[in-house]
């Protein structure tokens, strides 16, 4: 017994060591899942930017100067957009504020004459209840800090990989067997291109929706259309859901009008959401990306439960970075293993395992063995 046991003890100590590495690995990436996600976009939006940089040097310029070029140009676009976007929602949103105001003091007064609790007590009662999880104003401007942080390190960590993506291509493939280099590299071109496709998908969402959202609301007679836009084509962010979220700020301005036009804006969101439903997201995202549309929702759900609005964002580049993988390394073993079987169970004789990459040194450096050991004896 005491022999078993020690012959055994090495085994129990490598499970443990194992096991234990596999709880501190789930524990850092628990601490930094933030950071890995915000690194993980920043991959993806390099990927998507790549192609362009690569079209550049085709003119003899060279492949940092070529992605500081194709980055110079989005961050100019961006700046065009929020020059022509913020002034117009700031002073939407004051002419906004003032009709909250006048909103307001209309319903203390209807309240004051019906024995209804006024807007300050409802506050109040809300602030007592669910104080605990309503953000404070310092976790709101910290929030504001921390997502434009994150926005700068996505663009840092996309120019770095734009750069380094054909050396890190290059690492990646030699830890690869020489005999699967080739399946390897294809596999990472097909992901490459999905990702490409994806973030394609996505600014043609966001731009159809924000632009449907403005003109339908201007035809309804909705105040303040141009902010309502905004924050549809910025929500589109989050396909499927987006239409939803951007619903609640459209539904409160039009409580503003009279509930003539809360239905017509109910009615119009409706309409938006089977639009983006049945048309924009089986048109572009599921041709784009492959995934089907309850995928895609499930995916934002999961990853907004788990990691708030980082991994609702990240969820559908990491869903199909794992359908990728199902898809052309997964079923593709799984179904050479059934075959394999299926084959054994016809000829009644087992069918013979290929060598693998470690099996083949292996008995290579067997045979070598033996011939050495053979001339020695002679």
């Amino acid at each position: 017994m005491g022999r078993a046991g020690f012959t055994y003890a090495p085994s129990l100590i490598l499970a443990g060591v194992v096991l234990l590495g596999l709880v501190l690995t789930v524990l850092l990436v628990l601490a930094v899942y933030e950071i890995l996600l915000v690194v993980f976009l920043g991959v993806v939006l390099g990927v998507a930017l790549s192609p362009v940089a690569t079209v550049l040097e085709r003119f003899r310029i060279p492949r940092a100067l070529s992605v500081l070029a194709v980055y110079v140009v989005v961050g100019a676009v961006i700046g065009v957009f929020a020059w022509y976007t913020v002034p117009r929602v700031t002073d939407e949103l004051g002419a906004m504020s003032e009709d909250i105001r006048t909103l307001q003091a209309e319903y203390d007064e209807l309240a004051g004459g019906n024995d209804l609790p006024s807007i300050d007590e409802i506050l109040a009662f809300v602030e007592t209840r669910v104080g605990d999880f309503a953000p404070s104003l310092f976790s709101q401007a910290f929030l504001v800090v921390a997502l434009l942080a994150y926005f700068v390190v996505v663009l840092a960590v996309g120019v770095f990989y734009s750069v380094v993506e054909r050396p890190a291509h290059r690492v990646i493939l030699s830890l690869v067997d020489v005999q699967h280099r080739e399946r390897a590299g294809e596999v990472m071109s097909i992901l490459a291109r999905k990702l490409r496709r994806f973030v394609a998908g996505e600014l043609i969402a966001m731009t159809v929706i924000g632009t449907i959202t403005y003109f339908g609301l201007l035809l309804i007679g909705i105040p303040f259309p141009f902010t309502l836009a905004v924050i549809a084509f910025l929500m589109e962010l989050l396909p499927l859901v987006g239409p939803w979220i951007s619903f609640v700020p459209a539904i409160a301005v039009a409580a503003t009008q009279g509930w003539e036009a809360m239905l017509m804006v109910s009615v119009f969101y409706l309409l938006l959401q089977q639009l983006e439903g049945h048309v924009i997201t089986p048109l572009v995202q599921n041709r784009q990306t492959e995934l089907p549309a309850l995928v895609i929702l499930v995916a934002i759900l999961v990853g907004g439960a788990l990691a708030g609005l980082l991994g609702a964002l990240a969820a559908l580049p990491l869903a199909i970075v794992v359908q990728t993988a199902v898809v052309e390394l997964l079923i593709p073993w799984r179904r050479r293993q059934v075959q394999r079987a299926a084959r054994e169970t016809e000829t009644g004789v087992a069918q013979p395992q290929p060598a693998t990459p470690e099996r083949a040194p292996a008995s290579a450096r067997l045979i070598a063995r033996r011939r050495r050991r053979k001339g020695v004896e002679a």
